[in-house]
């Protein structure tokens, strides 16, 4: 009923979306995050759960107008927000140099930042997505510089989240 009153409530929409997909309802989900993106072009939240929902759905091939969308109402071309969602997205693809690029644009924003690093330490530590426990360990040789990179995130990280213990 709120969502008739006030299309554009975010947090009605996001608690229908929940209950959409807790009755595995994804592309019912997925059309109440376009109904807000409408609305709210530059809810960049929302943008960010299209995307996932877009990915888990196997059509990640529409997520390029929502980000298009966002871009072109967003005042800033630079917005945190639209960085993550469009490291997100890149990730998704495969493009991992751009994701990292974006995630690094968002990684100091209070609303995005904690998990742009989380996405920066995973992309670092697996950047080819490979399931390393399946994989043969033998052939396994870790890029020593990706490590430093993910070490220093990490602790960027504990920081973040307040927590001074030593990795």
């Amino acid at each position: 009923k709120i969502l008739k009153i006030e299309p554009s409530n975010e947090e009605a929409s996001f608690m229908l979306a929940d209950i959409k997909l807790i009755k595995d309802q994804t592309d019912d989900a997925i059309t109440v995050f376009k109904n807000l993106l409408s609305q709210e072009p530059t809810n960049f939240r929302a943008l960010s759960q299209i995307i996932i929902l877009l990915r888990r759905a196997g059509k990640l091939g529409d997520a390029p107008s929502y980000i298009e969308l966002s871009e072109k109402a967003a005042p800033r071309s630079i917005d945190p927000g639209l960085a993550y969602a469009k490291g997100l997205y890149s990730r998704f693809i495969g493009n991992i140099e751009d994701a990292l690029r974006n995630f690094n644009s968002a990684r100091s924003d209070g609303t995005y930042g904690r998990d742009a690093l989380i996405n920066m330490i995973e992309l670092y530590l697996n950047p080819d997505d490979d399931v390393l426990w399946c994989s043969n360990p033998d052939n396994y040789k870790p890029n020593m510089q990706y490590i430093a990179a993910a070490e220093s995130l990490t602790k960027e990280l504990k920081m973040k989240i307040g927590d001074s213990d030593p990795i």
